[in-house]
């Protein structure tokens, strides 16, 4: 039996330039930037404050799952209702914990990586404590509006997560004043939401094909 140590890969993301890394190498794209690449998002259409504030909720909220406590003295005011809508959310789904939390997820094979926001919550039903195979993402904005785009970015984290599962996708928007919208996405569109999301993938390469090439000939 060999004694050599098993290999564990390094995983690794940096914020500032939003990057994630494989043993050193870095992916091409993250889930972010083939939906903005592709057009779903425009990244001139939100504030620095919005996008302060949704950076400051999922933080605050991934820290309170990890800890299973939950601490709004210590939440800044100005988020205390997105946070309070979050509490109010799991409560109303009976969730008591999550089996992942701010989960990276890599697809060597397409070359891209994201970080999912929320993966298999563990939900009290009767006397017991089940598992729902599902995976979720985090919104904040005042109307608790839930746009199109993000059953792709669902179904992308999905595919780098386990590219042969298919699994139920939910969607959590938080609203200021402490309530919230959800929007689930079925399974059964789980082929066509991929389909477009590797379409995507495919509309960004070419982009920047297109711009290599047009450097190469100045």
């Amino acid at each position: 039996m060999s004694n050599s140590p098993r290999y564990e890969p390094l995983i690794e993301f940096e914020p500032a330039m939003h990057a994630y890394y494989l043993d050193g190498r870095r992916f091409s794209h993250s889930v972010t930037e083939v939906l903005t690449g592709a057009g779903f998002y425009n990244p001139e259409y939100f504030t620095d404050e919005q996008r302060e504030r949704g950076r400051a909720v999922h933080e605050i909220t991934a820290e309170f799952d990890h800890t299973g406590r939950t601490d709004l003295r210590r939440v800044p005011e100005k988020y205390r209702g997105y946070v309070r809508a979050w509490e109010q959310y799991k409560r109303d789904s009976q969730i008591e914990c999550f089996q992942h939390i701010e989960q990276i997820v890599i697809c060597p094979e397409l070359d891209y990586a994201g970080t999912l926001d929320r993966g298999n919550p563990v939900i009290r039903k009767g006397g017991s404590l089940v598992i729902v195979d599902e995976i979720d993402d985090i919104k904040t904005n005042e109307r608790g509006m839930i746009y199109s785009p993000v059953r792709i970015q669902l179904v992308g984290y999905g595919y780098a997560r386990h590219p042969r599962h298919i699994c139920r996708r939910r969607a959590v928007c938080l609203r200021p004043n402490g309530e919230y919208t959800t929007a689930i996405y079925s399974p059964s569109t789980w082929q066509a939401d991929l389909a477009e999301w590797v379409r995507a993938l495919d509309r960004v390469r070419g982009v920047e094909c297109h711009h290599q090439e047009s450097k190469s000939v100045m």
